[in-house]
């Protein structure tokens, strides 16, 4: 499986109840981006339009078990490796989608999920429009 993100307009406000064009964005676990654009329309209902369906490269995905209401936030996390070779270190860079209340609280949910050592570091933090992860099972 593999991620993608999903852009989706729908005439109806689901907070509101009102008519008008609301727009939103998730990311969905499928195998290519026609499931992954059927997975939304089966997960957000026959009245949207989904825009536009991209792949997201991202290697682990922390949620919040307290709250799944929080926003996600993209941590790129630098991953230092020795090269043999080349006798080298080589600075490889992972994407990490962390749910957090805050930037300090995804930092810290991070070091919580990697453990403290010397071999990586965090090297940027960034709020993300994704709202929800849409997994197969929740489609349906």
């Amino acid at each position: 499986m593999k991620y993608l993100t999903t852009s989706f307009r729908t005439d109806v406000d689901p907070h509101s109840g009102k008519m008008k064009t609301f727009k939103d964005q998730r990311l969905a676990e499928a195998v290519s981006i026609t499931d992954a654009e059927a997975t939304t329309v089966q997960y957000a209902g026959s009245g949207v339009n989904v825009d536009a369906v991209r792949k997201y490269k991202v290697s682990e995905i922390i949620y919040n078990e307290k709250n799944s209401s929080l926003p996600f936030y993209k941590a790129i996390v630098g991953i230092e490796t020795f090269n043999e070779k080349s006798k080298k270190i080589k600075l490889t860079k992972t994407v990490v989608l962390v749910q957090a209340n805050s930037v300090l609280d995804a930092v810290a949910d991070v070091i919580a999920a990697w453990g403290k050592s010397t071999d990586w570091e965090i090297l940027e933090v960034k709020k993300t429009p994704i709202l929800e992860i849409i997994e197969p099972a929740k489609a349906a």
